[in-house]
């Protein structure tokens, strides 16, 4: 078994009320922001699997985000994964894939 590391990104679907980006959005262009066109405010998960193989985190992660981190009637969620070694960049991901529960997939589509 190997241990992946597993980012989870969870945001309001296309259409669903999302106050707390629009009173972030709010704020920030209060600041002086500008250009800004949209906020959306998430939920960030890094969690740590144990697994024979980057599927089967992935597999995990998915039912974890369906079960209870995301809902998926009103939500979507990306789920990145890499293993965890003790050499490796953050960045060197084995697998970027994108699920959601709806037909359009990942974040912001």
């Amino acid at each position: 078994m190997e241990t992946y590391a597993v980012s989870v990104m969870i945001l309001p679907k296309t259409g669903v009320n999302d106050p707390e980006g629009d009173v972030i959005g709010d704020g920030l262009r209060d600041l002086g922001f500008q250009g800004l066109t949209s906020v959306q405010a998430g939920r960030f998960f890094r969690l740590r699997i144990m697994a024979e193989n980057p599927n089967a985190a992935l597999c995990r992660a998915e039912e974890m985000c369906q079960r209870l981190l995301a809902n998926p009637v009103i939500e979507t969620y990306e789920i990145v994964i890499d293993p965890v070694l003790e050499a490796a960049a953050p960045s060197q991901f084995l697998a970027r894939v994108p699920l959601a529960g709806s037909r359009t997939g990942g974040i912001g589509r």
